[in-house]
């Protein structure tokens, strides 16, 4: 095996690690962004507030613990849709790059909610794309089991969480496959 497969065949432990760490996170926030409304609906403005001040601060730490998985899908994706995903991971990454930086500036009060709200609504839309784009893809292509539903419902942030888990199922089988084709290869040597 050479030093690069070698690289590859450990990265999906860090890789799929990290997307269901951002799973969790975002599995948090959404907790906190329910309690939230609920707060809000039953008069506790202030409990509202700082419950969707902890949504915030998880909207900080999901979207970069999900990048191993982004370039990882991407990957897996180039060898079967060449300059699509390219594109797509440059709309993925700059979305995912932008709500992040948003969030901070929200959370350590550098931008108004009403400031931030805007830019953050545009850059989930397009980072709502990119997960609906290649989920579907890499169902089409062979390269996902899960289809656009699951890139959909991620998208609507309610199936965010459920999204980072079976990505980080479908990529940490990965290791095993390149296994299978090492050892295969041995034997026929």
């Amino acid at each position: 095996m050479s030093n690069q497969e070698s690289i590859r065949a450990q990265a999906p432990g860090l890789t799929t690690t990290a997307l269901r760490a951002s799973g969790i996170t975002g599995a948090v926030g959404l907790a906190f962004l329910v309690a939230m409304y609920a707060s809000f609906g039953a008069g506790a403005r202030s409990v509202g507030m700082t419950l969707g001040w902890v949504n915030d601060v998880t909207g900080v730490v999901t979207l970069p613990l999900a990048l191993p998985g982004m370039l990882a899908l991407h990957r897996r994706l180039r060898t079967r849709v060449g300059g699509a995903s390219d594109a797509l991971l440059v709309l993925g990454v700059g979305s995912a790059g932008t709500i992040a930086v948003l969030q901070l500036l929200l959370v350590t009060g550098r931008l108004a909610f009403e400031e931030e709200i805007g830019p953050v609504m545009v850059a989930y839309l397009g980072l709502g794309a990119w997960l609906v784009a290649t989920s579907w893809l890499g169902h089409r292509t062979g390269a996902l089991r899960m289809g656009a539903g699951t890139g959909l419902a991620a998208a609507l942030y309610a199936g965010y969480p459920v999204w980072a888990f079976r990505l980080a199922d479908e990529l940490g089988a990965e290791p095993m496959q390149v296994l299978a084709r090492e050892q295969e290869g041995v034997a026929d040597a």
